[in-house]
């Protein structure tokens, strides 16, 4: 899978409702493993540029790998961004269906009551 696709996966992970950590976990190792993947394609190239004293491609192929490791950091960093940020976020604050079906069955406080056991009081 190219670079460009899972960047794009990851944004759209990233977009969902309910975000999936491991998903987004996974997808930012993907993106890793493509990298160094195509770095060694780019570094092999260099290596039979510099045999063939191709100095013009190995500094194209140098400056390509700079990109790849520059985009693909920075992606790294945006969705390792996003995934602290979304973990500092403070939860909900409506309640869940249970318990409010919990609170609706509860009879509601009197505060005039007397004590259980007036010894105590």
């Amino acid at each position: 899978m190219q670079l460009t696709k899972l960047y794009t996966r990851l944004m759209r992970l990233m977009s969902e409702e309910t975000i999936d950590r491991e998903a987004i976990l996974t997808a930012l190792e993907n993106v890793e493993e493509k990298k160094l993947d195509a770095i060694q394609i780019l570094e092999d190239l260099i290596v039979i540029y510099e045999r063939v004293n191709d100095k013009k491609n190995v500094e194209r192929s140098n400056d390509e790998v700079d990109k790849i490791i520059d985009a693909t950091d920075k992606e790294i960093s945006s969705v390792q961004d996003f995934l602290a940020s979304y973990s500092r976020k403070p939860l909900s604050t409506v309640p869940d269906k249970h318990v409010q079906a919990k609170q609706q069955e509860l009879p509601p406080l009197d505060y005039n009551l007397p004590p259980k056991n007036p010894e105590a009081a």
